[in-house]
């Protein structure tokens, strides 16, 4: 693969988890706002938060700007570190977020089904709707 081609998928992929990570985000104030709302039905998918990982490609275009920008850049000595710690908490705001989230719907009296239209996957995370009444 030529370089040009590289960098130009390397540069979708960075367009393509801001609106990963956005979807996430958004997903989050969703849930805590349908809760300020006291809403009766919340529908909850632990494995959206996984899509924060995705941020990782923006550490990688960070070190490979300072990389292209100057060879001996003290980012490039601990980039792997930068990386690994950047990766590994991500994946534990991933596991945390619908910890918290749940946590914070069980305290506002909702009760947890599970989604009748959820199909098995492979995907870590479980879909289910919450209910202010109970599950039906």
């Amino acid at each position: 693969m030529s370089q040009k081609t590289a960098q130009i998928l390397f540069v979708i992929l960075n367009i393509l988890s801001v609106f990963a990570v956005a979807y996430a985000v958004y997903d989050f104030t969703s849930v805590i706002t349908a809760i300020e709302k006291k809403e009766e039905l919340i529908p909850f998918d632990s494995g959206t938060y996984y899509l924060l990982l995705m941020s990782v490609t923006w550490v990688l275009s960070i070190i490979q700007y300072f990389g292209l920008k100057n060879k001996h850049s003290r980012m490039l000595i601990f980039a792997n570190q930068i990386l690994v710690i950047w990766f590994v908490f991500m994946l534990l705001l991933a596991n945390l977020i619908p910890y918290f989230l749940n946590n914070k719907l069980e305290e506002a009296g909702y009760t947890k089904c599970d989604d009748p239209r959820e199909i098995s996957r492979i995907a870590k995370g479980e879909s289910s709707y919450y209910l202010k009444r109970g599950c039906e």
